[in-house]
């Protein structure tokens, strides 16, 4: 493998002496084509909201979109569950350039929140029944 020279870089060297082939500042052409690609193909706009993410992407997008946040229980994209590239949330790019929408819900949330709200009326119906029955006074029984 014979490295580019940069003009404007100096090659590292490994612990023997050794030249480094994969030294990032001596393949400088080939990293300003990806971010170049990146910046063609990427998102045009992105939207963060309290529950989720909203990206416009670019007409004619194809591919995999992926969002740099880890995939774990609780994302949906597009309105089904969000799939997983290398462990980051992603989804196939929607036809016809349409914004991409991923929402987060933490798992359980639904339950939890119906079990809050079950407790939160069933504490004062309790209050209620106890006061009564402290009124009634000691129930009599043979």
């Amino acid at each position: 493998m014979n490295p580019q020279r940069c003009p404007d870089c100096t090659p590292q060297r490994d612990g023997g002496g050794a030249f480094d082939p994969t030294d990032a500042c001596c393949r400088h052409a080939v990293q300003a084509s990806a971010v170049a690609g990146l910046k063609r193909t990427g998102a045009t706009a992105v939207h963060v909201t309290a529950d989720g993410i909203r990206a416009e992407l670019p007409p004619g997008s194809t591919g995999t979109v992926v969002i740099a946040a880890p995939r774990i229980a609780g994302w949906s994209c597009q309105g089904r569950p969000a799939d997983s590239y290398l462990g980051l949330v992603s989804t196939p790019a929607p036809a016809r350039g349409t914004p991409v929408d991923c929402t987060f819900r933490p798992p359980g949330l639904r339950a939890g929140a119906t079990v809050g709200a079950g407790a939160a009326l069933a504490l004062p119906v309790a209050g209620v029944w106890g006061a009564r029955r402290r009124r009634r006074g000691p129930a009599s029984g043979n």
